[in-house]
């Protein structure tokens, strides 16, 4: 469930940057806002989330995503593909 907190013309913006952004480094470039994680942690959600997508450019899915649980109050980035390893990051390490 996303947690819709921007505006439209907050959207587009935010999306044309992560397209430029994605364009010049070839890795997808992703945020998802949610409203709770249900039973999952973030860092278990985030996993979730992107393993359930279609997020990633090329076979290695080369993608950094970005997740806010806004209920939580919490963030986790996930990075994947090549030279990114695949990494979940929180405030907390």
């Amino acid at each position: 469930m996303t947690a819709d907190i921007l505006t439209d013309d907050e959207e587009a913006e935010l999306l044309a940057k992560l397209d430029r952004i994605t364009e010049e480094f070839k890795v997808e470039i992703a945020v998802a806002t949610v409203n709770g994680t249900g039973d999952m942690t973030a860092s278990e959600y985030v996993e979730y989330y992107f393993d359930n997508s279609s997020l990633g450019i090329g076979d290695e899915r080369d993608a950094v995503l970005f997740l806010i649980d806004m209920e939580a109050r919490e963030f986790r980035i996930l990075s994947n593909g090549r030279n990114l390893g695949a990494a979940a990051i929180s405030a907390d390490d």
